[in-house]
């Protein structure tokens, strides 16, 4: 079986990103984390040998990936990406595509590889769609009845608030997401800015949920809550974040999950669910991410599991032994210790 791992910062072909360090360092942890995870996944699991084959853009320098012994790296020049990304989809067997929302890129790249012969580990290009697109995926949660932030391009819409955050409509990280006053957000929303929309800053903490579902089966698997480390500068910056997160809404969050794929046809793979748990009870949905998050460099440390085999089959979440706490940067370095009794007891299915 010949499987292609490709993360487009990494490969080529999101060149309008590589002004952010900080998206390129996070691009190349997930890619080295799926690499390595897949490259030690069992020839029974597929009835024959599994052959990856990943993508590298000459201009970063040598691939870090010379001790996988069956990985191919196919370097990659700018130019070239996209005709390159095509012609490997014709010599594979399946599919897996790490890249940023913005301008439809990754819902472009996963249409590429749903019209091939291969297989697709990644969610279908129309939930892809619906996610990547803050405000129409806002009115979807609305309509499903799903809690989430107020969102809206018209400031005049939106309730009553100290602060608000305006974000691009189809951003991905923190990219120009920024917080104001009420006051400088009225002056601002006097010249807007296209693209973007707004929304009420929802007090509580950040946090998300990494999950593996089979959209064929219905199976879904909700991985440990992450506590988000963001930068306190308005920005949103994203710093990583620590595994597990110890809360008594952890029953409370996994079935506003369950309810979001059961409204989203087509989620599929992993995907990440970012959430606000406020101090009043509630689960606010932020945002679906639907694709590889940088949590998987967290969650991968967390347990002697294989989690790229859930990409595959989707396991019971009482057959994963997480033993490990993790604290996770975006770049991939991790730190750990051993699980306490709290968090042992604290019950993660």
């Amino acid at each position: 079986m010949r499987l292609f791992l490709y993360e487009d910062l990494c490969g080529g072909g999101c060149d309008e990103f590589l002004e952010f360090p900080s998206l390129k360092r996070e691009g190349l942890a997930m890619l080295n984390a799926l690499i390595h995870d897949f490259s030690l996944m069992p020839s029974t699991l597929f009835g024959t040998n599994l052959q990856l084959i990943t993508h590298w853009d000459v201009r970063h320098g040598t691939a870090p990936f010379q001790d996988i012994h069956n990985l191919q790296v196919v370097n990659v020049r700018e130019e070239q990406a996209d005709e390159a990304f095509a012609e490997t989809l014709k010599h594979c067997d399946a599919a897996l595509v790490v890249a940023p929302e913005t301008g439809m890129r990754l819902q472009q790249l996963c249409e590429l590889v749903e019209r091939s012969n291969c297989r697709s580990l990644n969610s279908s290009s129309a939930a892809i769609h619906l996610c990547g697109e803050k405000l129409l995926f806002a009115q979807h949660l609305e309509q499903a009845k799903i809690t989430t932030i107020p969102t809206s391009t018209d400031l005049e819409e939106l309730p009553m608030s100290s602060h608000y955050v305006r974000k691009p409509r189809d951003g991905a990280g923190s990219s120009g997401v920024q917080l104001f006053s009420e006051q400088e957000a009225r002056a601002a929303s006097i010249r807007p800015v296209e693209n973007t929309i707004w929304q009420p800053f929802i007090s509580g903490q950040p946090c998300s949920m990494g999950c593996f579902h089979n959209a064929g089966t219905g199976d879904l698997l909700c991985l440990p809550i992450a506590k988000q480390h963001l930068s306190e500068d308005g920005q949103f910056q994203y710093q990583g974040g620590e595994i597990p997160l110890v809360t008594a809404k952890r029953s409370a969050a996994t079935q506003v999950v369950q309810s979001l794929v059961d409204s989203v046809t087509g989620l599929n793979g992993y995907f990440g669910v970012d959430m606000i748990l406020t101090s009043a009870g509630e689960v606010v949905i932020v945002e679906v991410n639907p694709r590889l998050t940088t949590s998987y460099v967290g969650y991968r440390k967390m347990t002697k599991t294989n989690l790229a085999e859930c990409f595959f089959e989707v396991p019971d979440a009482a057959k994963i032994d997480w033993v490990r706490h993790i604290t996770f940067q975006p770049n991939g370095e991790t730190q750990g210790r051993t699980l306490n009794r709290n968090e042992r007891d604290c019950g993660w299915y």
